[in-house]
């Protein structure tokens, strides 16, 4: 398991938009591969068993619980090709073994960015730049951000600026598993 109180030098880059991170696991065997089972061959079952290891994991943390839980959304085009947001899945157990609101429809992906996979990460900060947009963001204080997988952060970062600037006070990141 990854002590989410560490940082690799990515995420230590300035600007941050969130306050903590919790990453309970290295993106290596089994995860990785329940991961990619998941994200690539539609295996759905997998969601549950990656939510209950998360679940376990920060059940044991001290944390503020949060107002809401948001998954990083997928643009309409990846979501009609995979069929689904992995992140979004892997929320709704989550949230409801929480009994914490899940929000799903107040933000998007406006922008269609290329995979990060394959991109260092200056090509992945550029990549997903002003990709995200709120509609009508309610008014949060404390929220959860989820995604499947956390490499450099850009990602979640771009999108936890977004609510930063929606006036949302502390952004957490939950990640199954980090890179």
């Amino acid at each position: 398991m990854l002590n989410s109180q560490y940082y690799c030098a990515n995420c230590l880059q300035p600007p941050l938009y969130f306050q903590s991170s919790i990453i309970p696991f290295l993106y290596q065997p089994p995860i990785d591969h329940w991961i990619k089972q998941l994200k690539y061959q539609h295996q759905l079952f997998y969601t549950q068993v990656l939510a209950n290891l998360f679940l376990d994991y920060l059940l044991c943390q001290s944390l503020v619980i949060p107002d809401v839980i948001i998954p990083v959304p997928l643009h309409t085009s990846k979501l009609r090709q995979r069929g689904f947001n992995q992140s979004l899945e892997l929320a709704k157990p989550i949230a409801k073994a929480l009994n914490i609101p899940l929000d799903y429809y107040s933000s998007m992906r406006c922008k269609n960015t290329s995979s990060q996979t394959q991109l260092d990460t200056k090509a992945r900060h550029r990549n997903i730049k002003k990709a995200f947009v709120l509609e009508n963001p309610p008014n949060y204080q404390n929220i959860a951000i989820i995604d499947d997988v956390m490499t450099t952060g850009a990602t979640v970062n771009e999108f936890a600026k977004l609510w930063q600037q929606a006036g949302v006070a502390n952004i957490q990141i939950w990640a199954i598993a980090s890179a």
